[in-house]
């Protein structure tokens, strides 16, 4: 495999919150080679944040360690490893729920895998308790056209907007975990969270509405907005 790749660069710097902006940008400007769309390098403008920030929050707490980030390109993809030496995960499957927490203080508090899952194509997460975690992405660039998965996809849009309840509730139990991800930000505001998530669902199903399948995106990173939007509308009452 070593001797297959078209480019790789390797990255290390402090675990300072300054610093997951620069990480981001840098990962998205290598990834360009690939001529992605703009939807694309959002999706892992906002996997490397969430990974970044975890080894920052999680991994190295309330001290200043070394992220490492190691970026290869094979063909039409970017494989993504990000690892810091910090105190590692316990338990992988728990850390992987979407309202599981380590900092439940912290308004931006989840470990965010289920957003990783959603805006990348693989995800796989390696974690030794007291030695570090390393988390290994992979993102193919320009599959949104002609993908079985965003046909699929396209599919159950269309039917949904034709009021089909079934293709909605799919919809919609396929994203949980993003709904999740993105209304936790809310917590702690004075709504309970069950209230936050149907909340979200009901920006959900606006995005649902109003998504034209010409976009060639999906439907989570079109919808984030919207979800966001619904619930910031109710502390404007």
């Amino acid at each position: 495999m070593e001797n297959v790749y078209e480019n790789k660069m390797k990255l290390e710097f402090l675990s300072k919150s300054s610093n997951e902006a620069f990480a981001r940008i840098t990962v998205a400007s290598f990834a360009s080679q690939l001529d992605p769309s703009i939807e694309e390098i959002s999706d892992i403008k906002t996997a490397v944040s969430e990974a970044v920030t975890n080894c920052i929050i999680h991994g190295y707490e309330d001290k200043v360690g070394i992220i490492k980030i190691e970026c290869t390109l094979f063909s039409n993809s970017i494989y993504i490893e990000i690892t810091d030496n910090g105190k590692g995960i316990e338990d992988i499957e728990k850390a992987k729920e979407p309202l599981y927490t380590t900092k439940p203080e912290l308004e931006r508090s989840g470990m965010g895998f289920t957003i990783m899952e959603n805006f990348m194509d693989e995800l796989k997460i390696e974690s030794v308790k007291g030695v570090g975690t390393k988390v290994t992405m992979k993102k193919v660039i320009n599959n949104y056209s002609g993908g079985n998965r965003y046909e699929l996809e396209t599919e159950d849009i269309i039917k949904a907007q034709n009021q089909s309840e079934e293709a909605l509730t799919k919809i919609i139990e396929a994203n949980t975990g993003l709904i999740w991800n993105v209304v936790k930000r809310f917590a702690g505001r004075g709504q309970p969270l069950e209230d936050l998530y149907q909340i979200g669902c009901i920006g959900m199903i606006k995005a649902i509405q109003r998504f034209d399948t010409s976009y060639n995106v999906r439907i989570s990173t079109y919808a984030v907005p919207y979800i966001i939007r619904r619930n910031k509308k109710i502390y404007k009452r």
